[in-house]
């Protein structure tokens, strides 16, 4: 597969995980009743984050779709941040860990293609 398959995948997994943490800014619109019990306490504090990351991956795949080298850096670091810190926040964790370590080895396979490893002597 070329690189154009990784840049497709990846920038459009991370428009479709930009646009779901988007929803979170839902939140401070709903009744309380709406609002995931495990957040109500800290609902506006989840809403800013969520759409913090919404707008950095939205950002961050029209910059890779753009074939910039910080979009793909961007992506990456947004990606690993989210694998390291999803198993923490249950059960809405699990869904942001799928879509970013699928973004993380496209990004990373773009970035380093096929190259291997060379033995040192």
């Amino acid at each position: 597969m070329n690189s154009s398959f990784y840049v497709r995948l990846s920038s459009g997994l991370l428009v479709i995980h930009g646009c779901i943490e988007l929803l979170s800014l839902s939140m401070l619109f709903l009744p309380p009743e709406f609002v995931p019990v495990s957040m109500s306490e800290d609902s506006v504090f989840w809403a800013v984050i969520g759409g913090m990351y919404g707008v950095s991956r939205i950002v961050s795949a029209y910059a890779i779709t753009r074939k910039m080298k910080n979009g793909i850096i961007f992506g990456i670091i947004l990606s690993a941040v989210t694998v390291a810190g999803a198993p923490n926040i249950q059960p809405y964790g699990i869904m942001d860990l799928a879509l970013s370590a699928v973004v993380l080895w496209g990004l990373v396979t773009i970035l380093f293609g096929s190259q291997r490893i060379e033995p040192v002597d």
